[in-house]
C-alpha cells in the first residue's frame, strides 16, 4: 500500500481533489476534519489503485470556512495507518497556486496591495508561517515636516493563524501631535500598505464591516460611500371586542452600503458578499448579505464601485400584547415544553 498523490503539510482544498492509493486489496478510507469524521468508505482497487475524487469539496464544506487540520487514514486488516496530515486553508475560489506558495508571499486577505483606511479603523493581518511579528513603517506629519517611524508588533495565535492588530490607533506616533499619513506592514516576503483616507473621502458616515474571509480569518472592509438604513415593519392584527388590534409586530431592518472608490481588485468586497459571519462595527451587530452589485470597468474616466445590502440580525422576539398591556416573549431560550 502506498500513497501516490503528493499532499504537503499546508494545502488549499483544491490540492485534495484526486487522491490515489496503490493497493491490491480493499481499503477502508477515512477523512477527518479537526478530528470529526467527514468520510468513511470501504473501496476496492481498480487496476491496483484506489482514487478518491472530490475530497477537496468535501473538506471545504466540513471545514465551515475555518482553517482545519485534515487527516487521511486507511484501515487494512485491522491496522490503521495515517497517510496524510495537512493544515487546510478553506479558500472558496480556485487560487491557481499552492497554499505553500501563496502564504509565503501574501497575508491571508484579498485586500488590494494598497488599502484605503481611516484613523479610527480596525485593521488586522493574518498569516501562516514561522514569523512571529510584523514590521511597521509609518509616515507621520509633524510640526517639522514628514517623519518616518518604524516599530514591530508581535502576533498572537487565533483561528489557526498568526494574527496581529495593525489598526492606525495601535501605532505609536514619533512625537505628540503627529498625524498619520500612511504606513506599511512587512512580514517575510508579505507586504500590505495602508493609505489614510482624506477627511472628506466618505460621502456620508460610511461603515466598517468585519467578516470571516475566504481564508478563514477575521478581516475588515470599509464602505466610504453613503449608508442607507431601511426598516420595514410587518403587523399581525385581530379583531378583539369589536376593535382591530395589532397583536404582533416584527421589523426587518436592512442597510445598504456603497463601496467607492474601488480599485481594479474587487475580491475583498466579493468575499464579503459570500461570507457567513459578518458584523457591523463598532457595535458588532450581526448582519447578513442579501443583495449585491459590483461594477468594475476598464474605462479610466469612471470609478469602480459596489452596492451591498445587508439584513440586520438584531434579536427581535415575537411579542404579544395582553389586555393589561403587558408585552412578553412567547418563546424563551430553552428547547422544552415550557413557555411564558
Amino acid at each position: 500500500m502506498q500513497l501516490l498523490s503528493s499532499i504537503p503539510s499546508l494545502t488549499f482544498p483544491d490540492e485534495w481533489e484526486a487522491l490515489t492509493i496503490s493497493t491490491s486489496t480493499p481499503l477502508r478510507c477515512l477523512i477527518s476534519v479537526n478530528g470529526h469524521p467527514a468520510l468513511d468508505l470501504t473501496l476496492r482497487p481498480i487496476n491496483g489503485q484506489i482514487t478518491l475524487h472530490d475530497a477537496g469539496s468535501l473538506i471545504r464544506d466540513r471545514a465551515e470556512r475555518k482553517i482545519a487540520v485534515v487527516k487521511l487514514e486507511v484501515i487494512k486488516d485491522s491496522n490503521r495507518t495515517t497517510l496524510i496530515t495537512s493544515t487546510v486553508i478553506p479558500v472558496q475560489s480556485h487560487m491557481g497556486e499552492t497554499a505553500a506558495a501563496f502564504t509565503a508571499r501574501s497575508f491571508l486577505t484579498f485586500a488590494p496591495p494598497v488599502k484605503l483606511t481611516h484613523r479610527a479603523a480596525t485593521e488586522r493581518l493574518a498569516w501562516v508561517g514561522s514569523e512571529t511579528a510584523v514590521a511597521i513603517s509609518s509616515v507621520w506629519w509633524t510640526a517639522h515636516g514628514a517623519v518616518e517611524h518604524t516599530e514591530s508588533i508581535a502576533a498572537s495565535q487565533k483561528d489557526g493563524a498568526n494574527v496581529v492588530d495593525v489598526s492606525p490607533a495601535r501605532l505609536n506616533p514619533p512625537e505628540a501631535g503627529a498625524v498619520l499619513c500612511h504606513y506599511a506592514a512587512a512580514c517575510g516576503a508579505r507586504r500590505q500598505r495602508y493609505e489614510i483616507a482624506p477627511p472628506n473621502t466618505s460621502q456620508g458616515g460610511g461603515a466598517e464591516i468585519e467578516f470571516r474571509n475566504d481564508f478563514g480569518v477575521a478581516d475588515t472592509v470599509h464602505a466610504f460611500g453613503t449608508v442607507e438604513r431601511n426598516a420595514k415593519p410587518t403587523y399581525k392584527t385581530a379583531r378583539i371586542a369589536g376593535r382591530r388590534h395589532n397583536y404582533e409586530t416584527e421589523s426587518e431592518v436592512t442597510i445598504t452600503c456603497y463601496f467607492t472608490p474601488l480599485g481594479t481588485d474587487t475580491r475583498q468586497v466579493e468575499s464579503v458578499t459570500q461570507a457567513d459571519e459578518v458584523v457591523l462595527l463598532p457595535m458588532r451587530t450581526p448582519i447578513m448579505p442579501v443583495e449585491a452589485e459590483i461594477k468594475c470597468t476598464d474605462d479610466t474616466t469612471k470609478i469602480n464601485h459596489a452596492t451591498v445590502k445587508f439584513r440586520m440580525e438584531e434579536e427581535s422576539p415575537a411579542t404579544e400584547t395582553t389586555t393589561t398591556g403587558k408585552r412578553y416573549k412567547i418563546f424563551d431560550d430553552s428547547f422544552d415544553n415550557s413557555y411564558e
